[in-house]
Order: structure tokens, then sequence, then C-alpha cells
């Protein structure tokens, strides 16, 4: 009797055992946690470390190394946690265009090298922890509930709210919290960092990373902004020998932004030199945002060459951007306004010398 249900009850088994693995990989998303490897969308599984992208409910660990943007609601919740940044120097964020929820002991971490800017409402409640040592930048109103919900700034901790910061739980800040409505604190604030409120727009200028590359002997620069405040524009300045410095372009900014801009600036620059990236407010008040090393080994070729003398407004325009200067045969130098007569030219570039046949 008992040897005719036994398959039976084997089968079971290993039905159950198949229907719960396939139920471990369909949600697994939110059982092993995940950590970014790219930039690019939440719910783009290329930009993880897993075959799948995280869900928008995160219950377990979730570590952004890059720069990922969501354009959904995301909740942490049951003990998940979020961290945005590694540590590594370079800046790691995280955009949501939707709200935040934090609820059930839950941890967002946001390390030295991390921005979290949230386009809405943040919520942390019941026994949710939001730890601060880069930037939390919130375009919304900013709710700390009850039930022991902490948020902690370090002193290099900030957080900026164009809404409301309401507080009812803990606060403990030795870093900056700037609020452009009202910090409405009914819970206990502590610590030795500043609080400002009532700032039409609290958001500073948030810097993003500044790269380059190099397509058709063009140099191209990109960079972003989390959030602007009273910005009018950037200056772009180069350097052969980080002493002396010249002005090679201006990007006009966005005044006030609470939302992701990029920017990018093209110019023509061979060998190796330095960039420097400056940042102008309305006052005139301005910082040095970033400054890289470029080494652009493209060869340069003068084109056309030979040139007709009254095709010599092409060669010209092909010049723009360079830092050049053009000698006659006596030595003698020339500027695109004179005229060039039948001979033999010298274009002085980079350094080198590129002998130019006008016919």
């Amino acid at each position: 009797m008992n040897s005719n249900h036994t398959p039976t009850k084997k089968i079971s088994t290993h039905i159950f055992m198949k229907s719960l693995a396939l139920i471990f990989v369909l949600f697994g998303m939110n059982v092993f946690g995940q950590t970014s490897t790219s930039d690019g969308l939440w719910n783009d599984a290329n930009n993880w470390d897993a075959f799948f992208a995280p869900g928008y409910s995160i219950t377990d660990d979730i570590l952004i190394a890059n720069v990922i943007t969501s354009n959904d609601d995301i909740e942490v919740r049951w003990g998940g946690s979020l961290i945005i940044g590694n540590n590594d120097g370079v800046v790691d964020s995280l955009v949501i265009n939707g709200t935040l929820t934090s609820t059930i002991f839950t941890t967002i971490n946001i390390e030295s090298d991390g921005v979290l800017l949230i386009n809405g409402n943040v919520s942390n409640r019941w026994y949710g922890t939001i730890n601060v040592d880069g930037k939390f930048l919130v375009d919304g109103d900013f709710d700390n509930f009850f039930y022991s919900s902490d948020v902690n700034v370090s002193e290099s901790g900030q957080i900026g709210v164009s809404g409301d910061f309401n507080n009812n739980g803990d606060v403990s800040n030795t870093g900056d919290i700037n609020v452009g409505g009202n910090y409405n604190d009914n819970g206990n604030t502590s610590g030795t960092g500043t609080i400002d409120s009532g700032d039409s727009n609290p958001l500073p200028v948030e810097f993003g990373n500044l790269t380059y590359e190099i397509t058709d002997q063009k140099v191209i620069l990109e960079w972003f902004t989390y959030s602007e405040r009273n910005n009018d524009y950037f200056t772009i300045e180069l350097s052969k020998d980080l002493n002396e410095w010249s002005e090679i372009g201006r990007v006009e900014g966005n005044g006030n932004t609470a939302v992701l801009s990029d920017y990018q600036f093209e110019f023509n620059e061979y060998g190796s030199f330095y960039i420097r990236l400056s940042q102008f407010d309305y006052d005139g008040t301005n910082e040095v945002l970033d400054l890289i090393h470029i080494q652009n080994e493209n060869t340069f070729t003068l084109y056309p060459n030979p040139v007709k003398a009254q095709n010599i407004d092409v060669l010209i325009s092909n010049l723009e951007g360079l830092n050049y200067r053009i000698f006659n045969q006596r030595g003698a130098e020339l500027t695109a306004n004179d005229n060039f007569e039948k001979g033999i030219y010298f274009v002085h570039i980079n350094n080198k010398m590129h002998k130019l046949i006008v016919r």
C-alpha cells in the first residue's frame, strides 16, 4: 500500500522543487542583490551584473557604481538597502524621475562619491535609515517619519530639498542641509552642521564627470550637472604646461534647474595638453570644476594643399579653432585677411611647421 504512494510523493516533491526554483529565477531580482556595471537606464538588463534589471521594489542590496536613471518610482523595503557610490573617486549617481520610499528596517547609503537626485518626493519611515556622505538632492518634499526613522549627514554630506523637509524622526547633521521651503522639526535634530531654509532654490550646481572623445580630429568635451543654481556659464581653458592658460570657449549654463543637464564643446587641438573647466555664477563667483589631461596623437593634415589662391578661405576655415600662424618664405607673418600670392608658405601648428603651396 505504501509502495504505491511513494512515487507520487517523490514526483510531487520534484515538481515543488522545480516550481520553487522557477520562482527564484523569475523573482530573483530582489533575492541576491545586484551591482550596476555601466551607465544607462535602471530597467535595462545590460547595465547590471545579473541577466536581469532590478525591480522597482527593493528588498535586497543594490549598489550603484555608475550613472543610472530610473523613470519610475522606487521603493526600498523590508530590510533592503540602496548604496550609491563605491568610494573610487569617480562620481556615481542615481537619478529617480519619480518618488523614493524607504520603509521597514531599510538602509540608504550615499557614499562620498555618490549623488542621489530625486525629481519627486521622498519618504523615510518605519525604522528606515539614510546615511549621507555625498550629495542627496530632492526636487520635492522630504518626509522623515516617526518610529526611529534616521537621517545621518556627515561632514562631507549635503542635502538639498526644494520643498519642505518634515522631520518627525531623528536627524543627525554635521554637514549641510539646505531647504527651499520650511524645515519642520517635530522630532529630534542634533549635530553641529548647518541647516538653511527658505531659499528659493537650494540645489547648488552639482557637477558630474568631465569626459572627452576624439572624433575626426576633433576633441569633444562632455559633462553634465545634476542641478544648477544661478549658473551663468562655463569656461573651457587650455594649457600646455599647467602654468599659462588660454580660454578657448564658453558654454551657456541653464541658470536654475533641478534636473540633469548635458553639455558639450568641440575644438581642435593636437599633441599633449590640459583642459580646465570652470563654472561662473551671475554675480561672477566662480570655481574650477575639473582639470583633465588629453593626448591627441591624430596626425594633422593641411587641406586643401596645394590650394588655389582664390580658395585660400577654404583652407583658413579648416584651421578654425586651431592655434596657428602662417609665414611666407621671407619669414613675414600673414593673417587670413592678407593677400596670398602664388608661392610657398609655412603654417605653424602645435610646434610643427607644415609646408603650404599656393597656386
